[in-house]
């Protein structure tokens, strides 16, 4: 971030009053308490902010013996150890809270900063420069006070960083907002997969209830009577079929793209995703090669992975897949490939595959009975149809909405560069009074 205007420059070390706690002073894990005064740790920082649900509590005199790190609302936080360089600007602070080790407490020293200005400038790339320049090499992460002190950074009038900070603060809110109804959207979304796979929808398009609705019993529970109970073997055709192994020597920028574990998360739909190529036989290529409305499903590897389940779409060439996944093909008078990819995704699969998985040292496996056992209730194709379009659709709303975030970051980082370095002045968006006020 290159400084754009003619503001006058100062340091940390000239603007601030910049504290940490002195070693511990004797105090133990085991004097944290339920209440009393807070005590913040670079763990409380979430999205600039302080988590007070999350803070420990220390005694009164605790708190007492460390005078020079008493927090207080607008006081800006910066960690020094481990993650180095987190930021939060204090809101809402208890009348007593104290700081662990590990941070920093900042606080302006007179009334010509704005500490939210300070907060967006040691979030900004001028501060990562800088962290980076002077910590480059160290074997220690460690941010000592008097490297910190000679940060340097550009500073206009009072009035000037107030209105910076607004603009900033209200992007910064508008994330916040738009990351909130990405998890509501999610959360609603867990609950209708939920109900369309064991409820379904009726002829109106209704979600069915035991009350409107015959069900009947099923090993899995009450279903709709339109429904059947089923094994997933009976869905496929065929058995399903684990991926080819090739040495690393047989990679290289010629041959047939392969998809390995790491080529897809988990409900992906595999269209013209880029891959790595390796060099196959004829009858390889024939054998493990893709075919539209084909699933895979990791078999092999750790925990939090395993069963990571994906959509083979239309590939822009023949594709193959490798040893640590299985291909399965869904037979389509059965079960549609896109409910397939459903029921492969929910909860209840996950529970089914992690209570099957065989556990070996940094990983897991199942295997292609693991996959035939799973139980599952089937409707019938046209349900099965519009209980997918169901989820496509709200699938579409949080895309929509992750989109919406992604612009609002690209406009923050854009902002950022340009209102913290002056290349953009905000002088029109202040009367002509708050002009010719505060500080330069």
């Amino acid at each position: 971030m290159r400084r754009q205007s003619n503001w006058p420059t100062t340091t940390i070390g000239k603007s601030s009053y910049l504290r940490g706690r002195i070693g511990w002073q004797g105090l133990r894990a085991a004097e944290f308490k339920e209440d009393g005064p807070y005590l913040v740790t670079g763990t409380d920082f979430v999205k600039g902010k302080i988590n007070w649900d999350t803070c420990y509590h220390v005694s009164e005199e605790r708190y007492a013996e460390a005078a020079y790190i008493h927090i207080r609302d607008d006081d800006v936080l910066v960690t020094k150890d481990g993650t180095i360089g987190k930021i939060a600007l204090v809101e809402n602070c208890p009348e007593k809270t104290v700081l662990n080790s590990g941070v920093f407490l900042l606080r302006c020293k007179d009334g010509s900063y704005n500490h939210s200005f300070i907060s967006h400038i040691l979030q900004s790339q001028l501060f990562r420069k800088f962290l980076d320049d002077n910590l480059a090499g160290s074997t220690i992460q460690h941010l000592y006070q008097y490297i910190f002190e000679r940060f340097e950074f550009p500073v206009p009038n009072l009035c000037e960083q107030t209105k910076i900070a607004e603009i900033l603060s209200t992007v910064d809110q508008a994330i916040d907002q738009t990351e909130a109804l990405i998890a509501k959207q999610q959360r609603i979304k867990t609950g209708l997969m939920q109900d369309l796979l064991t409820r379904g929808i009726d002829e109106n398009g209704n979600l069915r209830s035991e009350e409107t609705h015959e069900f009947k019993d099923s090993p899995l529970g009450r279903i709709p009577v339109e429904w059947e109970g089923a094994y997933f073997q009976s869905c496929i055709s065929g058995s399903p079929k684990n991926g080819i192994y090739k040495p690393q020597s047989a990679y290289g920028e010629q041959g047939t793209p392969i998809i390995r574990i790491d080529g897809f998360s988990h409900g992906d739909r595999i269209k013209a995703q880029s891959y790595r190529r390796v060099r196959l036989s004829k009858p390889e290529v024939e054998q493990f090669s893709l075919r539209y409305g084909d699933i895979l499903i990791n078999r092999v590897n750790s925990i939090q992975y395993l069963g990571k389940t994906a959509l083979v779409e239309h590939l822009p060439e023949i594709t193959v897949f490798e040893s640590n996944m299985m291909r399965l093909a869904i037979n389509p008078q059965r079960m549609l490939p896109e409910f397939a990819l459903l029921i492969l995704t929910s909860s209840a699969t996950l529970e089914h595959f992690l209570s099957s998985a065989k556990l070996a040292i940094a990983q897991a496996s199942i295997n292609q009975n693991d996959v035939n056992s799973l139980r599952v209730q089937l409707p019938p194709l046209e349900e099965q149809h519009a209980i997918y379009e169901r989820m496509v659709s709200i699938d579409d709303s949080i895309r929509d909405t992750l989109l919406s975030l992604k612009k609002l970051r690209q406009i923050k980082t854009a902002l950022m560069q340009d209102l913290l370095t002056g290349k953009v002045s905000i002088s029109p968006l202040l009367t002509d009074t708050e002009g010719s006020t505060g500080s330069d």
